[in-house]
Parts: structure tokens; sequence; C-alpha cells
């Protein structure tokens, strides 16, 4: 129905509840972020996040922050 995989599918999950986090918990870094949505490694997340935002997790933050 969502002519996705169920990796995908799930990576999209993450990386909306990473965006979420990211907006909500500052005292929260990254990888934390990262090990709390799912993700074993920090690279693998930041590739990830990059692939369905267009940017890194921390420019993400940052803008938000500046926003």
């Amino acid at each position: 129905m969502t002519s996705k995989t169920f990796s995908e599918y799930i990576n999209d999950l993450r990386v909306a509840k990473a965006m979420e986090l990211l907006k909500q918990a500052s005292n929260l870094n990254i990888t934390d972020i990262c090990y709390c949505v799912g993700f074993n490694n920090v690279t693998h997340f930041d590739r990830k996040f990059r692939q369905l935002t267009g940017i890194s997790p921390t420019k993400y933050r940052r803008m938000i922050i500046n926003s």
C-alpha cells in the first residue's frame, strides 16, 4: 500500500520521531536521539536522516532553534 519496503517504512517512522525529538528535547544530544529512535549506528542514522530530509540532524536542530 505504501510502495515502500518494510525497512524504508520503519526508517521513515524513526526519522520522523527523531525530528520530533530534535524539536522538543534540547537536553538530548543527537547520539542519544539516534539510539532512542531505534538506530544502532550514528553514521547510519545521519545517512538516513540526510537521505529523507536533505539536511543533517545537526543542521535541522540549528534551523529549528534559529526560527
